[in-house]
């Protein structure tokens, strides 16, 4: 009788329906809220992966002091010799000019493997080898490059296969003419649609082949280079 009272009343049950989604909600809003902001406190302060930080001081009593190299390897040393040491990273912060950023940025550099201190990384995804840290690899910037002439090397295509056609049909008739006769419609007409198709894919291969030198140059370079020099 109670599974079937809904259809029997169904104003008071879409009353009631509309009451417990709405309290549903409120509850699991709440706790969605609750976990996000939790979980972003955590990534900010990386409680929960690095417990213990050590923050060193620079040699003196004056500002902008900076640790020195012997400084850097006794903290190193001792943390290594502590039992209870399963990992640690130095990290590095400073100063840094970025192309196109008004002002100074923080630049922060780690060493080794710095992934499991656990930063959210918002896009592309944390370093995990020497040499990465900014920017695509080198396959990727490749790629790019070539992709920017893709577009226009299509509309390119467009454009190149009727002037093509129009420009061989004047030149056959204006040598034909030289010679003071005409000629057959079945001359001129060369391009069946596949073959134009095909022939037309040579705007994308005059496109790559022209960018692959540029693409291959900002591939090898530093990012801040190659995009200074787009």
């Amino acid at each position: 009788m109670g599974l079937a009272a809904p259809f029997a009343r169904p104003a008071r049950t879409l009353v009631s329906l509309a009451a417990i989604a709405f309290g549903a909600t409120a509850v699991i809003f709440a706790f969605g809220l609750s976990a996000s902001l939790g979980r972003a406190a955590g990534i900010q302060t990386l409680s929960a992966t690095v417990p213990v930080h050590v923050q060193q001081a620079g040699p003196g009593g004056g500002p902008n002091q900076v640790p020195t190299a012997a400084q850097d390897a006794a903290v190193t040393a001792a943390l290594r010799a502590q039992p209870g040491t399963a990992r640690f990273s130095e990290a590095y912060e400073n100063q840094a000019k970025v192309p196109g950023v008004t002002g100074s940025v923080n630049a922060w550099a780690f060493s080794g493997d710095a992934s499991w201190l656990g930063y959210g990384v918002i896009t592309g995804r944390w370093y995990d080898a020497p040499g990465q840290a900014l920017g695509m690899r080198p396959g990727q910037m490749l790629t790019m490059v070539v992709c920017w002439v893709a577009g226009p090397a299509v509309i390119a295509a467009a454009i190149a296969a009727p002037v093509a056609v129009a420009l061989n049909t004047a030149t056959v008739h204006a040598m034909a003419g030289t010679a003071h006769t005409g000629i057959p419609a079945s001359i001129t007409q060369v391009f069946p649609p596949s073959r134009l198709a095909l022939l037309s894919l040579a705007a994308l291969a005059i496109a790559v082949i022209g960018a692959l030198a540029p693409a291959s140059w900002a591939a090898r370079a530093r990012p801040a280079v190659a995009l200074r020099t787009e």
